[in-house]
Protein backbone atom coordinates (compact mmCIF):
# COMPACT_ATOMS: atom_id res chain seq x y z
CA UNK A 1 0.00 0.00 0.00
CA UNK A 2 1.13 3.35 -0.90
CA UNK A 3 1.88 5.87 1.65
CA UNK A 4 2.28 9.38 1.94
CA UNK A 5 4.18 11.63 4.39
CA UNK A 6 6.79 15.08 4.60
CA UNK A 7 9.76 14.38 3.51
CA UNK A 8 12.88 16.68 3.49
CA UNK A 9 15.24 18.07 1.07
CA UNK A 10 18.23 15.16 2.43
CA UNK A 11 15.77 12.34 1.30
CA UNK A 12 14.03 13.65 -1.88
CA UNK A 13 17.79 14.72 -3.59
CA UNK A 14 18.84 11.69 -4.29
CA UNK A 15 15.74 10.47 -6.65
CA UNK A 16 16.51 14.03 -8.37
CA UNK A 17 19.99 13.26 -8.95
CA UNK A 18 19.46 9.53 -9.99
CA UNK A 19 16.12 9.76 -11.48
CA UNK A 20 14.86 13.21 -12.65
CA UNK A 21 17.73 15.28 -13.31
CA UNK A 22 21.65 15.36 -13.83
CA UNK A 23 24.14 14.37 -11.14
CA UNK A 24 25.95 17.20 -12.42
CA UNK A 25 23.14 19.90 -11.73
CA UNK A 26 23.91 21.42 -8.33
CA UNK A 27 20.41 22.17 -7.55
CA UNK A 28 19.32 23.66 -4.27
CA UNK A 29 16.31 22.84 -2.16
CA UNK A 30 14.35 25.88 -3.63
CA UNK A 31 14.60 27.51 -7.04
CA UNK A 32 15.48 31.04 -7.93
CA UNK A 33 13.01 31.21 -10.99
CA UNK A 34 9.64 33.67 -10.55
CA UNK A 35 6.27 33.57 -12.29
CA UNK A 36 5.94 34.26 -15.41
CA UNK A 37 9.89 34.97 -15.99
CA UNK A 38 13.18 35.54 -14.70
CA UNK A 39 15.07 35.14 -11.06
CA UNK A 40 15.21 36.15 -7.60
CA UNK A 41 18.62 35.25 -6.08
CA UNK A 42 16.71 36.18 -2.68
CA UNK A 43 14.17 33.45 -2.90
CA UNK A 44 16.50 30.71 -0.94
CA UNK A 45 17.28 33.52 2.08
CA UNK A 46 13.23 34.13 1.73
CA UNK A 47 11.43 31.28 1.49
CA UNK A 48 12.06 27.44 2.86
CA UNK A 49 10.55 24.82 0.49
CA UNK A 50 8.63 21.36 1.83
CA UNK A 51 8.90 17.92 0.67
CA UNK A 52 6.46 15.21 -0.03
CA UNK A 53 7.10 11.30 -0.34
CA UNK A 54 5.40 8.04 -1.43
CA UNK A 55 6.61 5.07 -0.43
CA UNK A 56 5.66 1.47 -0.95
CA UNK A 57 6.89 -0.89 1.91
CA UNK A 58 9.74 1.35 2.94
CA UNK A 59 10.80 2.53 -0.74
CA UNK A 60 10.36 5.49 -2.25
CA UNK A 61 8.53 5.29 -5.14
CA UNK A 62 7.13 9.05 -5.90
CA UNK A 63 8.47 12.74 -4.55
CA UNK A 64 6.92 16.24 -4.92
CA UNK A 65 8.12 19.80 -3.51
CA UNK A 66 7.31 23.38 -3.14
CA UNK A 67 7.96 26.97 -2.29
CA UNK A 68 6.77 30.07 -2.33
CA UNK A 69 8.36 32.69 -4.84
CA UNK A 70 6.77 35.24 -3.92
CA UNK A 71 3.90 36.15 -1.04
CA UNK A 72 1.13 35.10 -3.57
CA UNK A 73 2.78 32.41 -5.75
CA UNK A 74 4.17 29.35 -4.63
CA UNK A 75 6.16 27.04 -7.20
CA UNK A 76 5.65 23.17 -7.39
CA UNK A 77 8.81 21.36 -8.33
CA UNK A 78 10.31 18.25 -9.17
CA UNK A 79 7.72 15.70 -9.70
CA UNK A 80 8.70 12.40 -10.03
CA UNK A 81 7.35 8.92 -10.34
CA UNK A 82 8.90 5.73 -10.34
CA UNK A 83 8.02 4.29 -14.20
CA UNK A 84 6.73 0.76 -12.74
CA UNK A 85 4.59 2.76 -9.87
CA UNK A 86 3.15 5.03 -12.69
CA UNK A 87 -0.71 5.26 -13.40
CA UNK A 88 -1.44 4.33 -10.01
CA UNK A 89 -2.70 7.98 -8.85
CA UNK A 90 0.60 8.80 -7.00
CA UNK A 91 1.63 11.90 -8.92
CA UNK A 92 -2.53 13.05 -8.28
CA UNK A 93 -1.95 12.54 -4.44
CA UNK A 94 1.50 14.00 -4.33
CA UNK A 95 0.49 17.18 -6.26
CA UNK A 96 -2.82 17.27 -3.86
CA UNK A 97 -0.42 17.72 -0.96
CA UNK A 98 1.62 20.62 -2.69
CA UNK A 99 -1.65 22.16 -3.33
CA UNK A 100 -2.85 22.16 0.23
CA UNK A 101 0.44 23.20 1.27
CA UNK A 102 0.12 26.56 -1.05
CA UNK A 103 -3.30 26.73 0.40
CA UNK A 104 -1.89 26.56 3.63
CA UNK A 105 0.41 29.46 2.89
CA UNK A 106 -1.80 31.57 1.51
CA UNK A 107 -0.68 31.68 -2.31
CA UNK A 108 -3.34 32.39 -4.79
CA UNK A 109 -1.27 31.10 -7.54
CA UNK A 110 0.42 27.79 -7.99
CA UNK A 111 2.96 27.72 -10.89
CA UNK A 112 5.25 25.14 -12.32
CA UNK A 113 7.68 24.20 -15.64
CA UNK A 114 6.80 20.86 -16.59
CA UNK A 115 8.43 18.84 -19.30
CA UNK A 116 6.53 18.99 -22.54
CA UNK A 117 6.90 15.24 -22.11
CA UNK A 118 4.87 15.20 -19.17
CA UNK A 119 2.47 18.11 -20.01
CA UNK A 120 -0.72 15.93 -19.81
CA UNK A 121 0.25 15.30 -16.53
CA UNK A 122 0.19 18.83 -15.13
CA UNK A 123 -2.92 19.35 -17.56
CA UNK A 124 -4.76 16.67 -15.57
CA UNK A 125 -3.98 18.45 -12.55
CA UNK A 126 -5.65 21.78 -13.74
CA UNK A 127 -3.05 23.61 -15.03
CA UNK A 128 -2.93 25.93 -17.69
CA UNK A 129 0.00 26.61 -19.88
CA UNK A 130 1.27 29.94 -19.86
CA UNK A 131 4.08 30.12 -22.66
CA UNK A 132 5.05 28.15 -25.59
CA UNK A 133 7.60 24.87 -24.93
CA UNK A 134 11.25 25.62 -25.25
CA UNK A 135 14.69 24.90 -24.29
CA UNK A 136 15.64 28.43 -23.73
CA UNK A 137 16.41 29.05 -20.03
CA UNK A 138 15.80 25.15 -19.23
CA UNK A 139 18.31 22.96 -18.71
CA UNK A 140 16.25 19.55 -19.07
CA UNK A 141 13.46 20.59 -21.58
CA UNK A 142 11.83 21.79 -23.88
CA UNK A 143 9.64 23.19 -20.68
CA UNK A 144 6.93 25.84 -19.90
CA UNK A 145 5.42 27.81 -17.51
CA UNK A 146 2.00 26.73 -15.94
CA UNK A 147 0.05 27.66 -13.89
CA UNK A 148 -3.64 27.39 -11.64
CA UNK A 149 -5.70 29.86 -9.54
CA UNK A 150 -5.65 28.50 -5.79
CA UNK A 151 -8.98 28.48 -4.32
CA UNK A 152 -9.61 29.65 -0.88
CA UNK A 153 -11.93 26.80 0.08
CA UNK A 154 -9.79 25.24 3.05
CA UNK A 155 -11.73 21.47 2.77
CA UNK A 156 -9.39 20.18 0.71
CA UNK A 157 -6.53 20.90 3.07
CA UNK A 158 -9.38 19.92 6.02
CA UNK A 159 -9.34 16.35 4.11
CA UNK A 160 -5.93 15.52 3.27
CA UNK A 161 -4.72 16.39 7.09
CA UNK A 162 -6.94 14.04 8.10
CA UNK A 163 -6.65 11.21 5.36
CA UNK A 164 -2.79 11.79 5.65
CA UNK A 165 -2.78 12.60 9.12
CA UNK A 166 -0.27 15.35 8.17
Amino acid sequence: MIKYRPSDFSEVAPVWREKLWSAEYDFQSTSCMIYPSGYDIDIPKKYSAVFFVAEDEGKIVGVYSGHLTSPEHFRARGLYVDPDYRGQGISRQLFNLILAEAKKQKATLLWTTPRQSSWATYASFGFTQDSEFTHEGFRYGPNCYASMKVSTDNRLISFLKNYFLL
